[in-house]
């Protein structure tokens, strides 16, 4: 009797000492619909990749919550805390970001920011960070590239994602006050003369602030209608939509954007797998995930604790972080304050323009 129970004993601590570690969860909160998903499969796939890339499929699940599938914010809330993620990935629109937040903000979320800009979190203390720099400071810098550029220019916005298309539009119009001389919402399916007569007949620049399908469409009307004055376009349309609705009118358009990586060896590597693995041109949302992903396993790769506390107190005190495609700085609320850079397309792809 006393060999069994000295047995059973043994087996139990034995068993005591082997540990079960759950894999982490994360979870990409965003628009899957139709007309929402190509930000949302952007962010879910530089998830994927890197957590492919780093081989750590075993250590993390990946998941979504479609927003779009639920009626009111209490109803979403409810969604994002019972899937409890242990970290939240998006969303990627500013007039998403707006009601979303207040969800993470409140009960304490570990979330990463891709694409949205949006300033309601510029100067949170919360557990929220976004690589990609603010409306306000894009605002600042596309004014800054008017007054440097130009003596007279447009703006036309598209009358959705209002928290982001109106909100900047107005911003650069008040800092290029002298330059910009009208600013008009504007819609898909507006027919070119209704677009041209939004725009001041002596402009020599337009700014373009729409999502990537509107861009293009829009760019095909006035090109063919023979505007062939320069037109630049924000961030929010750097995707593959774009280069899919433009054709061949890409002469004269530009992305003013901080989507580009600074480690350009880096990314041509990884702008050929993406389409490879995923058939079409990656974006910066794939790439700012994909980097969050490096940067945070690099941090528990350190023996650091993966503790939304402990990883906020990490960004603060590091606010310079290496990435595989960029080298990013972030302020003390841990947001992005990168530089904008000038793109254009050329052969089908995003490349830093000639001028």
């Amino acid at each position: 009797m006393m060999k069994k129970l000295i047995i059973f004993l043994i087996i139990i601590l034995v068993s005591g000492c082997s540990v079960t570690v759950s894999p982490k969860k994360i979870v990409v909160v965003d628009d899957f619909s139709e007309t929402g998903s190509s930000f949302a499969l952007l962010a879910y796939s530089g998830v994927e990749m890197a957590l492919s890339d780093l081989d750590i499929t075993e250590e993390y699940t990946l998941d979504f919550v479609d927003i779009s599938e639920y009626a009111s914010i209490d109803d979403l809330e409810q969604a994002i805390l019972d899937i409890n993620a242990d970290v939240y990935i998006g969303p990627n629109f500013s007039s998403v970001l707006a009601d979303v937040y207040p969800i993470y903000k409140n009960n304490e979320l570990f979330a990463f920011i891709p694409g949205a800009s949006a300033d309601t979190i510029n100067e949170e203390d919360d557990y929220v960070f976004r690589f990609l720099t603010s409306t306000s400071e894009q605002a600042r810098q596309f004014a800054n590239l008017m007054n440097d550029r130009y003596q007279t220019g447009s703006i036309i916005y598209e009358n959705i994602n209002l928290a982001y298309s109106q909100v900047i539009s107005e911003s650069i119009q008040s800092q290029a006050s002298n330059v910009i001389n009208s600013i008009d919402p504007i819609s898909e399916d507006m027919s070119a003369e209704d677009l041209i007569a939004s725009i001041d007949p002596n402009s020599e620049a337009i700014v373009l602030i729409s999502s990537a399908k509107t861009a293009g469409i829009v760019i095909q009307r006035l090109r063919s209608s023979g505007i062939d004055i320069p037109i630049y376009m924000s961030g929010w349309a750097q995707s593959n939509t774009l280069i899919e609705f433009v054709g061949d009118y890409t002469e004269n358009s530009f992305i003013f954007s901080n989507g580009y990586p600074s480690k350009e060896d880096n990314y041509n590597v990884f702008k050929d797998r993406y389409l490879e693995e995923y058939g079409t041109v990656t974006g910066h949302i794939a790439m700012y995930s994909y980097d969050f992903m490096v940067i945070l396993n690099d941090y528990i790769k350190a023996g650091n604790s993966f503790d939304k506390e402990a990883f906020k107190t990490y960004m603060t005190n590091n606010p310079h972080q290496e990435g595989y495609l960029y080298s990013i700085e972030l302020n003390e609320y841990g947001m992005g304050t990168q530089t904008m850079q000038l793109l254009e397309i050329k052969d089908g792809e995003f490349v830093q323009a000639s001028h």
